[in-house]
């Protein structure tokens, strides 16, 4: 895989946790984010997206997504001295609810979190993509290129064990698409 693509696997993971943190979108008349319904709501205060599957569930602050890359791959014709026409990484964004004492609260807002995340992604047309700094920080003030989001499936997943992040899961498997990367 050229190096210029495979520099953009951190920056894409990160332009879609700023996506999932800052996009609007519309339920019940209200447009808001996703964390913003979510406060409402008097489930969180705060909604942690990880990059990676968590290592340990009793640590886990609850509700928690967990953006997981699976397989990249160039696709496009490759000639000598030429980048691939664009980069689809798959990627599986594991939803942890809970926080509520009662089961059947938690399994409400694995439900509604799990619809609004795919609904996100589904309704999205091109996805900006940032670059991450010298800093270590994700730059937003100018797109270095284009996200394409496609293949969004959603399924929960049952419960496994007695911890409340085993109990209320969710998995959402989709594909980013580099379409367009203004330094390749």
């Amino acid at each position: 895989m050229p190096r210029v693509i495979r520099d953009h696997l951190k920056d894409i993971a990160q332009s879609i946790i700023y996506f999932l943190n800052n996009e609007t979108f519309t339920r019940s008349g209200k447009t808001k984010t996703l964390r913003a319904f979510l406060v409402d709501e008097g489930a969180i205060e705060d909604l942690p997206i990880l990059v990676g599957f968590p290592s340990a569930f009793e640590e886990l602050v609850l509700p928690t997504l967990a953006l997981v890359q699976g397989v990249a791959e160039a696709q496009g014709e490759l000639g000598y001295g030429e980048l691939a026409k664009e980069l689809v990484v798959n990627y599986t964004l594991f939803g942890f609810a809970g926080g509520f004492p009662e089961d059947a609260r938690n399994i409400r807002m694995r439900d509604q979190l799990m619809n609004d995340v795919k609904l996100l992604l589904e309704d999205t047309e091109i996805l900006s993509l940032y670059t991450i700094g010298p800093d270590g920080a994700l730059d937003t003030s100018v797109p270095v290129g284009d996200l394409d989001i496609t293949n969004v499936s959603a399924r929960p997943i049952p419960a496994t064990g007695i911890q409340a992040a085993e109990r209320a899961r969710f998995a959402i498997d989709f594909a980013a698409i580099l379409v367009r990367a203004l330094d390749a």
